[in-house]
């Protein structure tokens, strides 16, 4: 059995990977070469094949805007924000009540607070 021919990367390609912060670990980077390779199809990886970082990737998925021209992404952010910042007042500012009634931990609910920026009543 012979191994496929590990596609070559252009130029472009590798500069953009060395300009990128990488604000991940070694996943990160294996996840970008992982897709690129797919997206490359066995070719030589372009640019186009680099999707880094999470604000790339949603500009760039195929979307289903809303008509008042909001992303998907952006639309469940808010929903997620609403419902945290619901579940806090329900639960009267008990950060564990406020978990339980979301369903999740209260390690996971600090995190959210703190992707939000929702600070504990």
């Amino acid at each position: 059995m012979q191994l496929a021919p590990v596609p070559e990367f252009e130029p472009g390609a590798l500069a953009k990977l060395s300009r990128y912060t990488w604000p991940g670990n070694i996943r990160e980077l294996r996840n970008v070469l992982e897709r690129a390779l797919i997206l490359s199809q066995g070719s030589s990886i372009g640019v186009n094949h680099l999707v880094l970082g999470r604000t790339e990737q949603r500009h760039e998925a195929p979307s289903a805007v809303t008509p008042g021209g909001e992303q998907p992404y952006d639309i469940l952010a808010d929903m997620e924000r609403s419902f945290i910042e619901d579940a806090l007042q329900r639960a009267r500012g008990k950060k564990e009540e406020a978990a339980r009634l979301l369903g999740i931990s209260r390690y996971a609910l600090a995190r959210h607070m703190k992707k939000y920026r929702i600070t504990g009543r």
